[in-house]
């Protein structure tokens, strides 16, 4: 049995405390989504910690908007074993139109794409 527990969508409840905190990087948001879809709807401070380990691109900045986010709830008087993530939103922010020089005389546009990634944190009791 892991230690990491994943809540199912019944146990969040819009009566409870929730906390925001929103980030735009640069990277691709398809990459980001593949990322955020593995930590959505654990326990924040566990997977903190879980994102510390993973070696990715982009997990240094999903680490610190975690606990940013985890940050904004204590302020709110949330107890941070209670909070779980509950939703993560990316899309695409601005971009940066480069051209690219190729050979033979010819060129070729490159975007460079930012995220936006909205994170929503919710405490949760857990029956305890």
């Amino acid at each position: 049995m892991s230690i990491f527990k994943r809540l199912d969508s019944k146990s969040f409840n819009e009566s409870q405390k929730f906390a925001k905190a929103k980030v735009s990087f640069y990277g691709k948001p398809f990459k980001v989504e593949i990322l955020s879809k593995d930590i959505v709807r654990y326990n924040a401070a566990l997977i903190s910690k879980k994102l510390e380990m993973t070696n990715s691109k982009y997990s240094t900045v999903m680490k610190k908007l975690v606990d940013s986010c985890v940050a904004n709830g204590i302020q709110k008087g949330m107890k941070k074993e209670d909070m779980y993530i509950k939703t993560i939103s990316v899309g695409r922010g601005a971009y940066l139109k480069r051209r690219e020089f190729k050979g033979r005389g010819r060129s070729g546009m490159v975007t460079r794409s930012f995220s936006n990634v909205v994170l929503e944190i919710q405490e949760v009791n857990s029956g305890k």
